[in-house]
C-alpha cells in the first residue's frame, strides 16, 4: 500500500481509499520502523520570537508549538496574539496547535542521494632555459567548485557539500652538468584552500578592529520582556517589574568609523576575489582542517599580514619544498649511481591539480647502485627516512600530536 508520514513515523496502508487516521490502535495502518525516508526542514515555516506573545507565564497559558528554524518545539504562551503586529499567530500559521501539526508543515519526509558540484580548473606554466644548463620555471593553477543550489532540494543539505576554492603556485629551479648525468634540481609551493561555505563576518572584524563585545549589526533583546497589547500589561515571569518592549542593542553598523573601516575590508577581499577566483573568508584559519595559507596557522597568518614584508619569514616555517640531486660517481671498476632527495609539506598544502602531494610528513630519500660483471650483475642500496607531523605545536591550545617516525633500509 502507500506510505504516508505522520506523527513522526512512517506508515504503510493496508487497505485503499481509507479514511481513517494513521495509529497503532487502527488495523487499517502498519507502523513501518525502518524507513528509507527521513524527514528534514522544507524552508516553508518562519522561526518566531516567542516572547511577542508572552512566553512561558508564570501563571501558565495555552501549551502550542512554534517552528524554532531547525526543529518544532513545545511551548506555553499567554496569548496567540502578537503584541506588536496584533496578528493572531495561529491564524497566521507561525504558532501551531500541537507538535504533530508543526512536523506536518515545517518538515517532508524524503530520500535524498548526494551530489557533487562541478569543480573549475586554470593553470599556468612558464620556463626558460640559460645556456643548457639551468632552468628556472613558475607554475600556477586555481579551481573552485562551483556552487549549485539545484543540488539539494532544502537548504538544510547545503551543509553537506563543501565548495572548496584553491590556488597553488609553485617556483623550481634545475641546473644540469656533466653532459646531463649530474642534476640538481627544486621546488618550492605556496597555497591557499577556502572553503566557500564559511562566512566572512569573524575575518572582517579582525580586518575592522570590531571587538568581541559588539555585535555586528543591532538587534532587540526580548530576554525578561513582559507581554503588553492595548494598553495592557501581564508580569510575565512575575518579578514585579513590568518591561514593556524589548532593549535596542546598537551594533557596530550604528558607529559610522567602523563601519565605514568595514565596508571598505569588505571590498578589498572581493578585489582579491577578482585574482583568486574565490572570495576569502573565515576558513583562511583552518590550518587544522588542511586549509587556509600553506605553512600558516590562524595566529601566525595574522602577524603576517599585519607585519608585511618584514614578517616573510613566516613562510619558510613550513614551506612546502623538494630538493634531489643525482649524479654517477666514477671507479676504478664501476660507476656508482648517486640519487638524494628531501621533501615536506605542511598540513595545509593542498593543490587541486596534484592530489598526489603527501601533507602533514618529512622525507628523505637516498640510493646508491652500481653494476658489475660487464653490468650483467646489479646492486642497489638505499635508505628513506619518514617522519609524520614534523613540526611541533606552538602552545597548549594546538592539541597534541601522533609523531612517526619511519626508518626503511633496502
Amino acid at each position: 500500500g502507500d506510505n504516508v508520514y505522520s506523527n513522526d513515523t512512517t506508515w504503510e496502508a493496508i487497505i485503499l481509499n481509507i479514511a481513517s487516521p494513521p495509529d497503532i490502535s487502527n488495523a487499517d495502518w502498519m507502523h513501518i520502523d525502518e524507513s528509507e525516508y527521513t524527514p528534514v526542514a522544507n524552508d516553508i515555516c518562519t522561526a518566531i520570537e516567542p516572547a511577542m506573545y508572552g512566553f512561558d507565564p508564570i501563571e501558565g497559558g495555552d501549551t502550542l508549538a512554534i517552528w524554532t528554524g531547525l526543529e518544532c518545539e513545545e511551548v506555553v504562551l499567554y496569548s496567540r496574539i502578537n503584541m506588536i503586529t496584533g496578528e493572531n499567530g495561529v491564524e497566521k500559521g507561525v504558532i501551531y496547535l500541537t507538535v504533530e501539526d508543526c512536523l506536518q508543515q515545517c518538515k517532508t519526509p524524503i530520500t535524498y542521494e548526494k551530489g557533487f558540484p562541478i569543480r573549475q580548473l586554470q593553470g599556468f606554466r612558464t620556463s626558460k632555459d640559460f645556456f643548457e644548463h639551468a632552468k628556472f620555471g613558475i607554475s600556477a593553477i586555481r579551481s573552485w567548485d562551483v556552487r549549485d543550489e539545484n543540488l539539494t532540494p532544502y537548504s538544510i543539505f547545503h551543509a553537506g557539500y563543501t565548495y572548496e576554492g584553491n590556488i597553488a603556485a609553485a617556483g623550481d629551479f634545475s641546473f644540469h652538468f656533466n653532459n646531463g648525468k649530474t642534476v640538481l634540481s627544486g621546488e618550492y609551493g605556496l597555497s591557499m584552500t577556502i572553503d566557500q561555505t564559511y562566512s566572512d563576518t569573524l575575518l572582517l572584524r579582525y580586518i575592522s578592529n570590531i571587538p568581541d563585545s559588539l555585535s555586528l549589526y543591532s538587534y532587540a533583546d526580548w530576554s525578561g520582556v513582559d507581554y503588553c497589547y492595548q494598553n495592557e500589561c501581564v508580569d510575565i515571569n512575575g518579578d514585579g517589574i513590568i518591561i514593556s518592549a524589548p532593549e535596542f542593542v546598537e551594533g557596530a553598523i550604528q558607529n559610522d568609523s567602523l563601519w565605514t573601516e568595514y565596508n571598505s575590508a569588505k571590498d578589498k577581499i572581493y578585489d582579491f576575489a577578482k585574482t583568486l577566483g574565490f572570495v576569502l573568508n573565515d576558513d583562511i584559519n583552518g590550518y587544522a582542517e588542511g586549509r587556509g595559507v600553506s605553512g600558516l596557522t590562524g595566529p601566525e597568518l595574522g602577524r603576517y599580514i599585519e607585519g608585511g614584508l618584514d614578517s616573510i619569514h613566516l613562510l619558510l616555517k613550513r614551506p612546502a619544498f623538494k630538493v634531489a640531486f643525482k649524479t654517477p660517481i666514477p671507479l676504478n671498476f664501476t660507476e656508482l649511481n648517486f640519487q638524494t632527495e628531501f621533501n615536506q609539506a605542511p598540513l595545509n598544502y593542498l593543490s587541486h591539480g596534484s592530489s598526489s602531494i603527501q601533507t602533514d610528513v618529512r622525507n628523505w630519500k637516498n640510493k646508491v647502485a652500481f653494476k658489475l660483471l660487464r653490468n650483467q650483475v646489479s646492486f642497489s642500496f638505499g635508505y628513506d627516512k619518514q617522519i609524520k607531523s614534523p613540526w611541533d605545536p606552538e602552545s597548549d591550545l594546538d592539541g597534541e600530536i601522533k609523531r612517526s617516525i619511519t626508518d626503511t633500509k633496502s
